[in-house]
């Protein structure tokens, strides 16, 4: 599986979750710049003029179509995903569900196969393996 997002994201990823109301730790800005710059699985688009007018287009489009406008983010991010001609739009906002049928996208929340143990400081290793919910 690959990830296209555009570079905007790279903005948007300001903090992760465990960081959310302090600053983010360096490893943490770590392995998140990882994603950017050389990770197999992502892949960035550019945001560039055409690419802003294709948002401003998303924009009236949902006017036109008797929606609220998406804010300019949120349109940014539309509209890259049809340029690209993405087979899903994984978004956990489902603010932007009511925007799939106008720009023939399938919409849906990201997922995960299995949930994985979280990383403590009290844990004295990390295997990374997946919970067994018979135990």
């Amino acid at each position: 599986m690959r990830i296209l997002t555009s570079t905007l994201s790279i903005a948007e990823a300001a903090w992760a979750k465990a960081d959310e109301l302090t600053a983010m730790t360096p490893e943490t800005q770590a392995q998140i710049d990882h994603l950017w710059h050389g990770h197999p699985g992502v892949r960035l688009m550019e945001v560039d003029i055409l690419m802003a007018f294709e948002a401003r287009e998303v924009m009236r489009l949902a006017l036109h179509h008797g929606l609220s406008s998406p804010r300019g983010a949120d349109a940014v991010h539309l509209a890259s995903a049809k340029r690209a001609g993405v087979g899903v739009l994984h978004t956990y906002d489902e603010k932007l569900d009511k925007y799939a049928v106008m720009l023939g996208l399938k919409i849906e929340r990201p997922y995960a196969d299995q949930q994985y143990l979280p990383q403590s400081e009290d844990s004295p290793t990390d295997t990374g393996a997946p919970l067994d919910e018979d135990e």
